[in-house]
């Protein structure tokens, strides 16, 4: 049999049609993508009425939109020194002066020009025009930051609310002002129901006074859940997922603490969840080194977690005021927290924000670990999706810095930075912005800590770096070998 032949017209057909397909695909893909920019577009202008209320915000909106900046300047510049020239000589190539001769008594001649009219409106048009269009492309680049503007604005709150609580005690009025300018920096409830419906305001307003009411008036006493049966008496610290404050029971009589969502993620169904996951984390675990729950509840569209209050501050705290711990201390410190993660761990529950500031201390001195709002449930349906990046940056696992999946080892180097901080006074990575923290993770050694504190026994510190390996199968398997290393690390005088 002979081979098939394709004739050139054929063939030209053929070429023809596949370069109308590929041109096809490449529109549909160029129309795609301008319809997800201008559905991003609009999204970003319906927060534009609330940030424009929010005076502190709209300052961190206009000092942080770097790209805006730089456009901006560029159209001043072109607009104001090269468009000029250049739309004048367009206007004179398309509007012309009109030259007539005119004969002077039959002998002479001379030119007439008839100066063009138009010209110097559509010069006017055209400049107008340009300068509405450069403002435009600068607006347009302004309102795609408003997004990054609302999650650093969030990020600092944090911040704030964390010192806030951390200084409550030494300086309350300062930690009062702080509280207040964390709140300017949230786009809450409030701004969300100004669109809501008639009917659903009056519930809004109660979960509003049930939120600032501890900000507002610490005098003021305020009350939640069934029959008014927990009492609100001040902030005294701030999580990953809401704000905790000082409570009471008035059926047990007993003081509680109770942890709040923060108001401006109660309308967003994936935080929502991580609340709810955080006190079914909890619920299931029962042991000396964490800080076990007494109730949830839902009260006025907010959500509460009801647990043990803790007197003896946190191990942030102790690391402040004293910079290097004593060294038995914290290798206590480290194999209490590490009992208590280990029985989560049993439990199927990964905690993902291992640091300081979320070990407390009872009136006694046992430490106890808290904060499970970034919790995996490694054996529930609910489970957080690769590629998001929950945690605190300084003490992120090189995998969930990746934002890659997690497990008990992951737990085990958190723990590891904060033995670390304890022992140094000092995180290994540090930065300037979290980019910069999250590379340093992946990428970089940390300095022995032996380095910035002589008295670290060397086989403590092998268990440390041990704990600091990038790849999870390096680290120890679990924190039982963990605690037999940590034990066996330090002579009995060291300190």
């Amino acid at each position: 049999m002979g081979t098939p032949t394709v004739s050139n017209n054929q063939s030209q057909r053929l070429f023809d049609r596949l370069r109308g397909l590929e041109t096809g695909a490449r529109a549909a893909r160029f129309l795609n993508s301008a319809g997800k920019e201008a559905a991003r577009i609009r999204e970003s202008g319906a927060s534009l009425p609330a940030l424009v209320r929010k005076p502190f915000l709209m300052r961190l909106w206009i000092l942080t939109a770097r790209k805006a900046q730089i456009g901006l300047a560029i159209v001043v510049l072109l607009l104001t020194f090269v468009a000029p020239p250049s739309i004048g000589l367009l206007t004179d190539y398309l509007y012309p002066d009109t030259i007539t001769i005119k004969s002077v008594l039959g002998i002479f001649e001379r030119n007439k020009i008839n100066a063009n009219l138009l010209r110097s409106k559509r010069y006017q048009q055209i400049l107008v025009g340009s300068w509405v269009i450069g403002l435009g492309f600068v607006l347009v680049m302004l309102i795609n930051h408003i997004p990054v503007t609302i999650a650093l604005g969030k990020e600092r709150a944090r911040s704030m609310m964390a010192e806030a609580a951390r200084i409550s005690k030494k300086d309350p009025d300062h930690s009062e002002r702080l509280q207040r300018s964390a709140t300017a920096l949230l786009i809450g409830e409030q701004e969300k129901r100004q669109t809501a419906a008639p009917e659903d305001r009056q519930s809004g307003k109660q979960a509003e006074k049930t939120r600032l009411i501890s900000l507002t008036n610490p005098k003021e006493k305020w009350f939640i859940g069934p029959d008014q049966r927990y009492r609100i008496e001040k902030v005294i610290g701030s999580g990953g997922a809401g704000v905790v404050h000082e409570g009471y029971d008035t059926v047990l009589e007993r003081p509680v603490a109770l942890k709040q969502l923060f108001a401006s993620l109660v309308q967003d169904a994936e935080h929502m969840e991580r609340f709810r996951q955080e006190a079914l984390a909890l619920a299931s675990l029962s042991h000396p080194h964490i800080v076990p729950i007494y109730d949830l509840l839902e009260d006025s569209g907010h959500f509460w977690i009801v647990m043990e209050i803790l007197s003896g501050g946190s191990l942030g705290e102790r690391i402040d005021e004293s910079k290097a711990m004593d060294i038995t201390d914290s290798v206590e410190i480290a194999c209490c927290i590490a009992e208590g993660l280990g029985f989560a761990h049993s439990e199927g529950v990964v905690h993902r924000d291992v640091k300081p500031m979320n070990v407390l201390f009872s009136a006694n001195g046992t430490p106890k670990l808290t904060d499970f709002g970034t919790a995996k449930l490694t054996e529930s349906g609910v489970q957080t999706r690769e590629g998001l990046i929950l945690g605190s940056p300084a003490y992120m696992s090189p995998e969930q810095s990746a934002g890659e999946s997690v497990d008990k080892r992951s737990d085990i180097y958190s723990l590891g930075i904060s033995l670390y901080q304890m022992l140094t006074g000092n995180v290994p990575f540090s930065g300037k912005s979290t980019g910069q923290i999250l590379a340093q993770h992946i990428t970089q050694a940390p300095q022995p800590p032996s380095e910035l504190n002589k008295k670290i026994p060397e086989r403590l510190q092998e268990v440390i770096l041990a704990m600091l390996n990038k790849k999870p199968a390096d680290r120890f398997k679990d924190t039982d070998s963990l605690i037999s290393a940590l034990r066996q690390s330090i002579p009995a005088t060291a300190g």
